[in-house]
């Protein structure tokens, strides 16, 4: 009876210890594996643990104080040397081991029913509880290195856009976190335009080792653009046009950015892009008619501003908004025709109406007397160097694919576009051939796209002996000149009208600066700032009832905008300096 009670004894003690060893074996697994993953979950931890400088650390260089970088954050281990080593070798190992078996492994579905066979093997084979505990420490890595290869992470998907209120033509800084690595993500861009059309872009791309993806800094791997392009999605975006009316000059207040994984949508951001900051506006109907800006924080005489849209009619008060926003000089928005008290057509375009608006510049408190700039596109390009050449008060010069020759008005036949003092200055006729007539005549009744830049070449070419005639003096101006003029435009050679009074400049020894930019895709550049849409590459004539082509790429405009942009801005502050 004795024995069998020891026996009994001896098995109720056995078992005990059994059930002591099999807990142990269960909490040592638990940290062995739970260790390394909480330390790989942290936000933008990386693999390569405190700058060992390899797939796998090495103990041998962990030195007191050694920096690490975890969650974005810096962090110093103030430990001995040998602590450190001790607290990490072992994972270290595990990790390296577990790393080869990553590999094979494709994340923990697969994992944890190896892993559990290999624990029972252990268990039923090893009689010796550190040597199950040694080998569980050196396989704690695996599912930690399954946990990396597999990108898991724990945190959450964001979609960051900023600024979330912008000036039309300043940047936008699109970035993704918390992705997989290596996963692809989906970025579409879309908004609705004045008239209810909707623009949008999208492209994809592939996050990093730290599972994010920033447009900045990343190619996409398809999409509605190519290469490394910050504004790619935005100048890409293009119109599902639903609705009657279409511009190439959409109004998009309001941005929609959205990130889709797989096909479903994750995060969302509205990003509202504005025309004016800190800006009063006052309208202006005599003695001349368009929009005044004003910065609010202008105290004292500042230089100013003359905007002049093309041969559209009208006033630009957008463009002349974002101007004035961006240089924050004062900056008026002048109707030179289509409005009241103004010819109706673009022709016997009177360049008093210039005058009165130097002089009504002149008359307002907050800004400099004789001190203006002036800013004109295509037409209203060729208007701005004429003004220049007559009015001293003019001191610089902004020409958007302008033309250095005076052409002829829009409407009645053979009738000048511009008077001063009641005559008309000398211009050249726009011909046609039997070809492009048959051209425009198609396209007014199809809707199609036209291109005149034949027709104006054509024109030079018929007309040689009368350019010097009808080339505008440019010489005789105190401005200084920065113009735009582009090969492959659409409209006109604006490159070859530019050169002309570029090298006129040149000739007569000017003694302010001039300059002329050439983008050889920039198209006839009605659109002078990034990160603005430049896939519609026509725009319509109301004067001629014809849709006009503006040649060039929309690639290539937008990189004509992005590099020109900044380049108009630093001109006018630089040479606006009228003190």
């Amino acid at each position: 009876m004795r024995m069998s009670a020891k026996v009994k004894d001896r098995k109720m003690r056995a078992k005990k210890l059994e059930g002591i060893k099999t807990l142990t074996i269960v909490a040592f697994f638990c940290l062995a594996v739970a260790v390394p993953i909480v330390v790989l979950s942290a936000d933008d931890f990386k693999v390569m643990l405190l700058g060992s400088g390899g797939p796998v650390p090495i103990p041998e260089i962990f030195r007191p104080n050694t920096l690490v970088e975890a969650g974005g954050q810096g962090l110093t281990f103030d430990l001995d040397p040998v602590c450190t080593i001790r607290g990490l070798g072992c994972q270290m190992l595990g990790f390296a081991i577990g790393h080869l078996f990553s590999v094979m492994l494709s994340g923990w579905d697969i994992f944890y029913p190896v892993f559990l066979i290999v624990l029972l093997v252990l268990r039923s084979m090893a009689k010796s509880l550190p040597v199950i505990l040694l080998i569980i420490c050196l396989l704690g890595g695996l599912p930690a290195a399954c946990f990396a290869q597999t990108g898991g992470r724990n945190m959450d998907l964001k979609l960051e856009a900023l600024p979330k209120r912008v000036l039309i033509g300043d940047p936008i800084h699109v970035r993704v976190s918390g992705l997989q690595a290596g996963q692809t993500g989906s970025l579409v861009v879309s908004g609705t335009d004045q008239f209810g059309n909707l623009w949008s872009s999208q492209a994809s791309f592939k996050a990093d080792e730290a599972g994010t993806i920033d447009t900045s800094r990343d190619a996409p791997i398809e999409g509605s653009y190519q290469g490394k392009d910050p504004a790619g999605l935005f100048w890409s975006m293009t119109c599902q046009q639903t609705k009657e009316m279409v511009s190439p000059f959409p109004i998009l207040p309001n941005i929609t950015i959205t990130l889709r994984v797989n096909g479903q949508e994750k995060a969302s951001q509205v990003i509202e892009r504005v025309s004016r900051v800190e800006l009063d506006s006052q309208e202006l109907t005599d003695p001349i008619v368009g929009v005044f800006f004003r910065p609010r924080e202008i105290s004292r005489p500042t230089p100013a501003l003359i905007v002049l849209d093309g041969s559209e009619g009208g006033y630009n008060q957008g463009w002349a908004a974002v101007i004035a926003s961006k240089t924050r000089l004062p900056t008026l928005a002048l109707c030179y025709f289509g409005l009241k008290g103004l010819p109706a057509t673009f022709e016997r375009i009177p360049l008093e109406t210039i005058e009165k608006a130097l002089l009504w510049l002149n008359q307002q408190p907050f800004v400099a007397k004789d001190c203006f700039g002036i800013v004109g596109a295509s037409r209203g390009g060729e208007l701005a160097l004429l003004s220049a050449s007559i009015f001293p008060q003019i001191k610089a010069v902004v020409g958007y694919t302008a033309s250095g020759v005076i052409w002829e008005g829009i409407g009645s036949k053979q009738a000048p576009a511009w008077t001063f003092g009641g005559q008309p200055f000398p211009y050249l006729l726009f011909l046609t051939d039997e070809e492009s007539q048959r051209l425009f005549l198609e396209a007014q009744a199809r809707g199609s796209t036209y291109f005149t830049e034949p027709s104006f070449l054509y024109s030079l070419n018929i007309q040689e002996s009368r350019i010097q005639k009808a080339t505008i003096p440019v010489e005789n101006s105190k401005a200084a000149f920065l113009l735009i003029g582009n090969p492959h435009d659409g409209v006109w050679p604006s490159q070859m009208l530019s050169k002309i009074a570029i090298d006129r400049l040149k000739a007569h020894n000017h003694p302010r600066s001039f300059k002329l930019l050439s983008y050889d895709q920039g198209g006839h550049m009605l659109i002078p700032y990034p990160y603005y849409p430049t896939t519609m590459r026509k725009f319509y004539l109301p004067t001629v009832k014809v849709w006009e082509g503006l040649g060039g790429t929309a690639e290539g405009a937008a990189k004509a905008a992005s590099d020109s942009w900044p380049k108009v801005i630093e001109f006018l502050h630089q040479e606006l300096r009228c003190d």
